[in-house]
């Protein structure tokens, strides 16, 4: 699993399903399959909005790497009329020090091209994030439990994220660029996804929040390494 950096584009490759053989893999065309190109928004003062479609509705949902969880506001679970189930017990889920106690199912879901028959998110409250000045309802947080499936590549500064198939030979992966860098992106316990990096010469586990438009240390970090 790597994240390869250049020019501002990331490609983050998450393994969390079986790998094809490499006997397979040399058998089939290595071009990479594309199941989705997302055009991202960023209103002003706001987040990267990725475009979703609910039950035949256009929405956003906020673009949140660093969450291990894909959610919806409870206004949204009412408004589609959401079925939703109790979370499991043995399942303690915080925000905001609330505990979350629903879980929603979206039938169909959409991104972009890219339809699933249905998805499960958790049911968070309200106010959370601002949506901006987006043209459609911004309705929760689609997170790595969501995408994990897929090699996400995201291009922050065209504000555009492409989806591929994670079965693909390997090195056939940076089709933009002869010269790259990467760097080895491990899970957290809760499937979220962490890469090292070093800061004034201290190694840090750092995570891609790209629901935080500032660049944050935390103070006990920052405190242990004497940064």
């Amino acid at each position: 699993m790597y994240k390869n950096v250049v020019a501002g584009m990331i490609l983050v490759c998450v393994g969390l399903f079986p790998s094809t053989s490499l006997g397979a893999a040399e058998a089939k065309n290595c071009q990479l399959k594309r199941y989705a190109s997302l055009e991202l928004l960023e209103p002003l003062g706001s987040h990267l909005l990725v475009p979703v479609t609910i039950k035949g509705t256009r929405a956003y949902m906020v673009l949140d790497l660093a969450s291990p969880y894909s959610s919806v506001m409870e206004s949204t679970a009412s408004r589609f009329a959401l079925q939703t189930q109790s979370i499991p017990n043995r399942v303690e889920v915080l925000v905001g020090g609330k505990q979350l106690q629903r879980l929603a199912t979206v039938t169909p879901f959409s991104l972009g091209d890219l339809e699933f028959k249905s998805a499960e998110f958790l049911v968070i409250p309200d106010k959370i994030f601002s949506g901006g000045t987006a043209d459609a309802p911004v309705v929760g947080i689609l997170g790595m439990n969501f995408l994990a499936q897929f090699d996400i590549e995201l291009d922050v500064a065209h504000r555009k994220m492409n989806l591929f198939s994670q079965d693909h030979c390997p090195g056939h992966t940076v089709y933009w660029s002869a010269k790259y860098d990467s760097a080895p992106i491990r899970l957290g316990t809760l499937g979220e996804f962490y890469f090292p990096m070093e800061l004034d010469g201290k190694k840090l586990e750092t995570t891609l929040a790209t629901s935080n438009p500032m660049t944050t240390l935390h103070t006990d970090a920052s405190r242990k390494l004497q940064i």
